[in-house]
């Protein structure tokens, strides 16, 4: 449901799947599995609700999450907690407390070493910094993401385009436009292969954003923001719709004249 873009549903059978592991934890005789089980199934509702545009009801699931994986003591649902409530923070534009939610996942994975998952957590935090300290301080951190992302050791080819997006961003505004042109463009290319629709979008948005505001093409950008239209279209992604409404409308008049 979730990766065909059958949000609504995928919701509903969240739901049920939370209510079930209610009635089963009554009999249970080991009901942490289960209230586990909880802890993750709310985390996936606060992402899923980031998906739709729902950024408070994001919140909520988030701090729900957050609140069990303290209570039952699990380090490493903290730390997936602490990524995913940095994202409903960034969402609302909340940028320390994105930055503080970011930097508390990035340690807690950090101490159990599980390495995999830090490209994307310093990809939301290198764009936090790009939104509120600038390009210089994103960098290294963006350049980080994409380095880990491409070790052998923990490659991810879908890591590996969140962060050339990132870097593509942080370049773009570095001034260092054929790099970043370059990094944008790959990230398209490798999220169509992988077929991951959502973050196509995003990278669309990102590289017409790109041509907008750096390249001054407004034509060829809005051919790019209608790939993004397209994609978030079919899975009603209501947060990037709202951001591709608000570039249409700076770019339409100056097109149209």
């Amino acid at each position: 449901h979730i990766h065909s873009g059958d949000w609504e549903n995928a919701m509903q059978e969240m739901e049920k799947g939370f209510n079930l592991s209610k009635d089963l934890i009554k009999t249970a005789q080991n009901p942490r599995s289960l209230e586990i089980l909880q802890e993750i199934i709310l985390n996936n509702q606060g992402l899923l609700s980031i998906r739709m545009g729902d950024y408070e009801t994001a919140m909520d699931f988030s701090r729900q999450a957050l609140d069990r994986a303290y209570e039952l003591n699990d380090h490493r649902g903290e730390a997936f907690c602490h990524m995913f409530t940095s994202l409903a923070y960034v969402a609302l534009e909340n940028w320390d407390h994105a930055l503080k939610h970011a930097r508390l996942a990035e340690r807690q994975f950090e101490e159990m070493d599980i390495r995999y998952y830090l490209p994307e957590v310093y990809c939301i935090q290198a764009e936090i910094l790009l939104r509120t300290i600038g390009s210089n301080g994103a960098f290294s951190v963006a350049e980080e993401a994409l380095m880990l992302a491409t070790k052998t050791d923990s490659k991810s080819i879908y890591q590996e385009a969140i962060a050339l997006r990132t870097i593509g961003k942080v370049r773009a505004q570095l001034g260092e436009r054929a790099e970043a042109k370059k990094s944008l463009l790959r990230s398209i290319e490798i999220l169509n292969e992988v077929n991951e629709p959502y973050d196509l979008a995003m990278s669309y948005l990102a590289l017409a954003v790109f041509l907008y505001e750096i390249e001054n093409d407004r034509v060829e950008a809005l051919t790019q923001i209608e790939c993004a239209k397209t994609y978030a279209d079919q899975l009603g992604a209501k947060g990037i719709l709202q951001q591709v409404e608000k570039l249409t409308q700076n770019l339409n008049p100056v097109v149209e004249e």
